[in-house]
Formats: structure tokens, sequence, C-alpha cells
């Protein structure tokens, strides 16, 4: 199984959405700093999980989240809304 997962910093309120195969051994890499965009940002806790047969399935889901799908959550990486050019750019077709 597969997973998309969507985690919440506990330090300024920053949104970030995954995929992975361990959603345990993942999210303690996030709050152990070995993941680069997330480790300024620790701790990190998970607001949710959904899970899919495929790896394809689970990345497909997981860009959609990120950019287009859950109204409340347009991010890209780990940051703030309008944080990057790319979801700046799409805002205009939502």
């Amino acid at each position: 199984m597969f997973y998309v997962y969507i985690m919440f910093s506990e330090v300024n309120g920053d949104i970030y959405i995954g995929s992975t195969a361990n959603v345990e051994a993942r999210l303690a890499r996030h709050n152990s700093g070995k993941v680069r965009s997330t480790k300024g940002n620790r701790p990190w806790r998970l607001l949710e999980i959904h899970e899919y047969d495929t790896r394809v399935g689970a990345m497909r889901m997981e860009l959609i989240r990120r950019w287009c799908a859950c109204p409340g959550i347009r991010l890209g990486f780990a940051g703030k809304p309008g944080g990057n050019r790319l979801e700046r750019d799409h805002q205009k077709y939502l």
C-alpha cells in the first residue's frame, strides 16, 4: 500500500503534503530533521492519511492535493500559500 499524508507544522502552521509507503517512518524522518524541506518547521503533526493501491496512484493524488483538489490546502511544498511561483500562477485557474 502507498499513502498520501498531510502534515501540520506546530511551529508556524505550515502544511506539507507528501506520499510514501511507510507513513510512520516518513513522519519520523521529517521530525528528526532529515528532510531538508521540512527541518526548519519541526515538529510536524499528521492531519490526514489516504491509502492507495499503487505508488503511481498515490503520487498522482499527492500532486492533485498539492495544486488544486483541496480548497483549504493549495501548497506545493512546506510553506505558506503564495510562497512559490507555480502555486501563485495556478490560483488564477481555481
